[in-house]
């Protein structure tokens, strides 16, 4: 059965605008998610220089990161972002003001970063914070709160005091998008992009039926 030309001029037409719409989506949903990937990796960028500076801060009031070592709530206080000031008279971080993943004995076995939290958090399929993701390593790269066998795989950042190397923070890799509250944004954007994109489609019919 062949089409009479009408009908081939209107699925031409169709299928024309069917393509336009569809590449659109496409590099609109592409365009989307690289930008949330940019904005998580800046993001991430600025939370470790903040952590960085603290650690720093800390090392110039000690000297050194043997009182650190000894105290791991130094420790998690420069990663959740409390001044080190707050050691000597708060003795650290509350229990109550902890995230859950440190509050469920993150810290019983001694090791750093804990392994139980991440694992967990892994096998549900849900992201696993910075914090958790950071290591730290002495001027010469021995561990402080590190495990030998992750370093391998793990980003380095130098920390200098003055401009010498004191330390180094040893970033294991995440999926960092997936911890952007931005994401169900973006996925909300795109259930309303095909909507939009049917619309058109529907439109673009509407229109190319009298011209054929």
């Amino acid at each position: 059965m062949r089409l009479p030309i009408r009908a081939k001029v209107f699925l031409t037409l169709l299928l024309a605008c069917v393509l336009v719409v569809g590449g659109t989506g496409a590099f609109v949903h592409w365009s989307l998610e690289r930008g949330l990937m940019e904005l998580a990796d800046a993001r991430d960028s600025r939370r470790i220089e903040e952590i960085a500076e603290r650690l720093v801060a800390i090392h110039a009031r000690d000297g050194s990161w043997d009182q650190l070592a000894k105290d791991s709530r130094i420790w998690i206080s420069a990663l959740l972002g409390h001044e080190p000031g707050e050691r000597a008279d708060r003795g650290g971080p509350r229990r109550g003001h902890l995230p859950p993943w440190l509050r469920r004995g993150a810290m019983e076995s001694g090791e750093w970063p804990p392994l139980p939290p991440i694992e967990r958090r892994e096998h549900e399929g849900r992201p696993v914070p910075l914090e958790l993701r950071l290591m730290l390593l002495d001027a010469t790269g021995k561990p402080i709160y590190a495990r030998e066998s992750l370093l391998p795989g793990a980003r380095r950042y130098p920390l200098e005091q003055d401009g010498q190397t004191v330390g180094a923070l040893a970033l294991l890799p995440g999926q960092a998008l997936r911890d952007l509250p931005e994401l169900e944004l973006q996925s909300r954007q795109w259930g309303r992009l095909w909507v939009i994109a049917l619309g058109m489609v529907a439109i673009s019919a509407a229109l190319a039926y009298p011209l054929s």
